[in-house]
């Protein structure tokens, strides 16, 4: 039946069975309808319909394809312009690959410098009459491209178009924008005159791509530029670290030669002048200055020991100068200065009413060198129960103001001094044995001038020139046998004696050589007819050296005789001007009086 059905050709087919009362098959009806013949004209409309549509599928086949090619082609132009390494080749690589992607004969780049009003031709491919002065006005290309601002455009060539310079017939312009969104740049498609019959014309459809390929080719424009610029500031920064490493170097250098010339030099200065004010160069000063700087780094209580005069306070300075506590403050207390009355509240300070005369609350020497240095003079002079006191600082750095009931705490670097053989005061029960012991932690000895008789025509030069300067500059040398009288004398004031003798001569010399005033002490014998002068005791041994001089009537003078007394009592009460039972309590006079008494009749301590 189908074989037939087909031969006949019919559209339709039924088959209707006819049954007995039985249900039994009896006979079938079959009924066919034949097809209505198309027309001539119909058929011939149909095959033309088909071959529409068949040549429509080929076309958006080959638009596809060239689609495809385009987009394969722009691919391939962004893996070759992002391989680039600078910008200058990039034009090239746009128009070869624009004519590529876009199948046209020719093309060229246009460029802008800076904001000027014209783009020139930078780069260019098959264009017949390429001249490099041919320009492009950015404000034309800004108001073409299908009534938007900045889009492609196609542009036949004729009239004063610059592409009939460029010999082109048809031509397709891109702007390429900046950042900021100005034309920086343009490119151009196009086919010549010549050989328009070998290319298809443009049209529109293609505008969209060939807009996507500029901004493409903008954007990698801008990317290249970009890397160059930061290229070249990282090039910039490392030329400049390598200038600055260079440089750090050279400073380097520079600066470990200045320590070393520093260092050489404030040795030539210490030793000219003296480390912390210290002058000498020999070797017991050089000795004490070494241990100075040894100490001066620590936190150790350091008890200065030495006769008067011997610099004993310099030294202290020198200590204080050089340590870490340098940029506070060193608070100076002359322990045997000050009424006995008086020191406890100027060492530890006093509230309000604390006794007659205290009107204020005012803070002590401790409390003022909080964070600093202070400097105990004389300590050996103290009382026992200001030795007590001060132990309780030494020991836990707290103490209370004289009337007050709060305990204050500072952090204070103590410095001891004194010309006193402090061994010899613990046994005679006049110091408190701990207390030296807490003092006695770094002891530095500074030397008698008879020590270093060598220092003395170094000081002699210093000190003249401190005072020649002072008096204007007139006294300028020494003499050389005044310098030998100055070193044969054994100085038992130490470096005050020579500073103050040295002073008294400036005063004296009329020229400006330095003119000694005879004679300088009692070493020095002056025999004439109206003195003659008895030396007792070993020079420098016994600060109680006696000097008998009379007169031509065989008297002796009344500074004499109260020499001797003084002498007397000082030996009587171990040297000890203050306090109860005191020198100065036994010549009923303040102990001012009698240490500047002291002082006018050369009384000095003995060396023990």
């Amino acid at each position: 039946m189908l074989t037939c059905q087909r031969f006949l050709d019919t559209r339709s087919r039924a088959i209707i069975g006819v049954a007995n009362t039985k249900g039994r098959a009896m006979a079938k009806l079959d009924a066919t309808s034949l097809p209505v013949r198309p027309t001539y004209e119909e058929l011939q409309a149909e095959i033309l319909r088909s071959m529409v549509v068949k040549q429509d599928l080929i076309n958006a086949r080959n638009a596809l394809d060239r689609d495809l090619e385009r987009f394969q082609a722009m691919h391939a132009f962004s893996t070759r312009a992002i391989q680039l390494q600078n910008s200058r080749d990039l034009p090239m690589i746009v128009v070869e690959s624009a004519i590529e992607a876009f199948e046209v004969e020719c093309g060229a780049v246009f460029t802008r410098t800076g904001k000027q009003p014209s783009l020139r031709l930078t780069a260019f491919y098959g264009v017949p009459c390429a001249a490099p002065e041919c320009r492009l006005d950015v404000a034309s290309i800004e108001r073409k491209g299908d009534g938007r601002s900045g889009s492609a455009f196609i542009e036949p060539a004729g009239g004063e178009s610059p592409w009939v310079q460029l010999g082109l017939h048809q031509v397709m312009v891109a702007p390429l924008f900046d950042t900021d969104g100005s034309i920086e740049a343009a490119l151009m498609c196009g086919i010549s005159t010549a050989k328009r019959d070998f290319y298809r014309e443009l049209n529109d459809d293609v505008l969209p791509s060939f807009m996507v390929f500029a901004q493409q080719a903008a954007t990698i424009m801008h990317n290249l530029q970009s890397r160059e610029v930061i290229g070249q500031q990282l090039n910039d920064l490392h030329d400049v670290r390598d200038d600055l490493e260079r440089a750090l170097a050279e400073v380097r250098r520079l600066t470990a030669r200045l320590e070393e010339e520093n260092d050489y030099l404030r040795e030539e200065v210490e030793l000219a002048q003296g480390f912390g004010g210290v002058v000498g160069e020999s070797e017991p000063v050089r000795a004490m200055l070494a241990t100075v700087r040894v100490v001066a780094r620590t936190e150790a209580t350091v008890l200065v020991l030495g006769e008067t005069g011997t610099g004993k306070e310099l030294v202290a300075r020198a200590v204080h100068g050089a340590s870490n506590r340098s940029n506070r403050p060193l608070i100076k207390v002359n322990c045997a200065a000050l009424p006995a009355e008086l020191i406890e509240s100027e060492l530890f300070g006093h509230e309000r009413g604390a006794f007659t005369g205290a009107h204020a609350r005012r803070a002590g020497r401790f409390e003022l060198a909080d964070g600093g240095t202070i400097f105990l003079d004389e300590i050996a002079e103290l009382s026992p129960a200001l030795q007590a006191r001060l132990l309780r600082v030494l020991q836990d750095g707290e103490f209370e103001r004289v009337g007050g009931e709060r305990s204050l705490r500072v952090d204070v670097r103590v410095i001891a001094a004194t010309n006193r053989d402090v061994q010899a005061a613990v046994v005679a029960g006049e110091f408190r044995e701990d207390l030296y012991y807490r003092l006695n932690v770094f002891p530095i000895r500074c030397p008698p001038l008879r020590e270093r008789a060598v220092d003395v025509p170094i000081l002699a030069q210093h000190f003249l020139h401190r005072f020649s300067t002072a008096a204007g500059g007139r006294v300028t040398s020494i003499p050389s046998d005044v310098l030998e009288r100055l070193e044969r004398y054994h100085w038992p004031g130490n470096v005050r004696e020579l500073m103050n003798v040295i002073e008294r001569a400036v005063i004296l010399s009329s020229g400006p050589e330095l003119e000694l005033a005879e004679p300088i002490g009692p070493s020095i014998a002056a025999d004439s007819s109206s003195e003659r002068l008895r030396v007792t005791g070993v020079p420098g041994d016994r600060g109680s050296t006696t000097r008998h001089a009379t007169n031509r009537n065989g008297f002796r003078s009344l500074a004499e005789c109260e020499r001797d007394h003084i002498v007397k009592v000082l030996d009587q009460t171990g040297w000890r001007i203050r306090g109860r039972d005191g020198a100065a309590e036994i010549l009923e006079l303040k102990a001012t009086t009698l240490e500047a008494r002291m002082a006018r009749l050369g009384i000095l301590r003995p060396v023990r």
